[in-house]
């Protein structure tokens, strides 16, 4: 009767003697369905959620209760409770598309591991999606395997051939870089260029992948087939990149300069704020003036007004500095605190610089980019225990009298920001709880960067010795000329000569500009080491620190 009731519009009649029934006793499987329908019917979800929780320990492997109940979950917005049911649902009756949601779930709650599992399961198919591949492509990378992920993107492009965009084709340059292969991304990326119909309007992305991990030159040789007049503004703007990388920042910005003169129309926004970028590190005071003044302060990008409030500061340009203090009260353009706080530092508000610095204490936990940014901010301010509780309030560690413990739930840290976090334990003093971080997310979270942030702490410690056992165990792999370059300063810092001649040579056989030759032979002639002996051999010598290093 009360099915009948409920089928024929009379919810709240049916309700009411479900009640009665499940009152008077009435536990049945079909009762209690019925009844949490009546209860959701009237917009009860939650009640109707419970009553089947208190049915589930009965019948935990029902199918039609634990569907039920996922919906109910999903109405609430209960999505923990929606995982822990989709994930019973999946161990008793598997299906594609619960295996997709699962996946979804466990991106959203950063539980990378499983995500990988469930995703290797789906792509193990023939059911896989393009966005199947390349999250795992992903997430392969992520977990120290870059080669597992190039491949996996090469079967996407093969299955999916029209799923390929430039921003693909661009990670698997990256994946193949990571994995020693570089030769190979370059040749990938002039093969697939030189097959699109417009080919100068893709390579500028592929050319960023080369540079963003530390290949500019590599950039250049891809870029230099399509460099003509009338570049499109992607083309220009990876040109003046790729030469800004190499340490030519003066011909990059010449470069788009004369690209905007061309112009008689307006130019992207990405454009003006590269030019931006570009003249605040070129000495030149005129240039970064017209840069400035013809771009709106009000949408350049957070990241980089903190470089241009200093450098205004120092001009003492007071229109610029209006604009940026104007950009700190904008109501549309809120900036995080820690950036409003770097960009005060750099105008010289040391008290409003303090304020800021204190309210973003409460918007960098977990946020290892934030915490980072403002532990830097600290050391300014010349409070170093802020600076070091800043710093570990972004990382997944528990910081103890016994030292760093990883935590039970740990996210994973963006490989981006790796080296950066090793580079401020340094400056931190703190390179010994660096190194400790580091060893332990090289097992946790194997990569390259995990390994060259570890060698970088560990470089400034008493047992900077590992590190030239790692260089030589690393002898054919590919090491950014950057990341040999801060290991030769940081070892001649802790007057070791081994590391530090075994750093230079490394990079001399990486890029060997004259410049680097030239950071050889003064290490060498530093610290007594002669030309007729291998930097594989030990040195001894701990003559005075080379020039350059000072």
């Amino acid at each position: 009767m009360a099915l009948l009731e409920l089928e024929s519009g009379k919810a709240s009649e049916a309700l009411e003697v479900l009640e009665e029934r499940y009152a008077a006793g009435e536990r049945s499987l079909a009762t209690i369905a019925v009844l949490a329908g009546a209860r959701a019917s009237m917009g009860d979800t939650l009640r109707a959620a419970q009553l089947l929780e208190e049915a589930l320990p009965e019948h935990p492997d029902n199918l039609p209760l634990l569907r039920t109940l996922v919906g109910y979950y999903r109405q609430l917005g209960q999505q923990k409770e929606v995982l822990e049911v989709l994930q019973r649902l999946q161990s008793l009756s598997p299906s594609q598309a619960q295996l997709d949601e699962l996946a979804n779930f466990y991106r959203e709650f950063g539980l990378k591991n499983r995500q990988r599992e469930v995703l290797r399961e789906i792509v193990s198919t023939q059911t896989s999606k393009p966005w199947h591949l390349i999250e795992l492509a992903k997430l392969e990378a992520a977990a120290g395997n870059p080669r597992e992920g190039a491949h996996l993107l090469q079967r996407m492009a093969a299955s999916h051939p029209r799923a390929v965009d430039p921003s693909i084709v661009a990670l698997q340059m990256s994946l193949e870089i990571a994995s020693g292969q570089i030769e190979s991304a370059l040749e990938r990326g002039r093969v697939w260029v030189a097959e699109r119909p417009e080919p100068a309007k893709d390579v500028g992305h592929l050319a960023s992948a080369l540079s963003a991990n530390g290949f500019p030159d590599k950039a250049l040789e891809l870029l230099q087939p399509y460099i003509m007049q009338d570049a499109p503004a992607s083309l220009v703007m990876a040109l003046a990149r790729a030469e800004a990388d190499i340490g030519r920042p003066a011909a990059g910005l010449l470069r788009l300069e004369n690209f905007i003169r061309s112009k008689q129309d307006s130019v992207p926004e990405e454009l003006a704020w590269l030019r931006l970028s570009l003249a605040s590190i070129v000495p030149d005071t005129k240039r970064l003036i017209a840069a400035a003044e013809s771009t709106d302060i009000q949408t350049v990008p957070e990241d980089l007004l903190a470089r241009v409030a200093q450098t205004a500061a120092s001009l003492g340009h007071r229109g610029l500095i209006a604009a940026l203090r104007r950009r700190l009260t904008h109501p549309g353009k809120a900036v995080a605190s820690v950036i409003a706080a770097e960009i005060c530092l750099a105008l010289g508000d040391r008290d409003q610089a303090l304020s800021l610095s204190d309210l973003a204490v409460a918007e960098i936990i977990n946020d290892p980019l934030a915490s980072t940014r403002l532990a830097v901010v600290e050391l300014r301010l010349m409070r170093r225990d802020r600076a070091l509780a800043a710093l570990r309030a972004g990382l997944p560690f528990d910081f103890t009298s016994e030292g760093p413990r990883l935590k039970k739930e740990a996210s994973t840290l963006p490989a981006s920001i790796l080296q950066e976090i090793a580079r401020t334990y340094i400056r931190l003093g703190a390179a010994s709880e660096g190194s400790v971080v580091f060893g332990v997310l090289r097992q946790v979270q194997p990569s390259l960067e995990s390994e060259t942030a570890w060698a970088l702490a560990t470089s400034a410690t008493s047992r900077s010795h590992l590190v030239s056992a790692w260089l030589r165990d690393r002898a054919v792999e590919p090491l950014a000329p950057d990341f040999l370059k801060q290991l030769v300063f940081l070892a001649v810092s802790k007057n070791d000569p081994n590391l530090a001649a075994l750093a230079a040579s490394r990079l001399v056989s990486t890029r060997g500009n004259n410049n680097d030759r030239m950071l050889l032979a003064e290490i060498r002639s530093a610290f007594g080491i002669p030309w007729s002996r291998s930097v594989s051999e030990p040195a001894t010598s701990t003559m005075s620190q080379p020039e350059g290093s000072r």
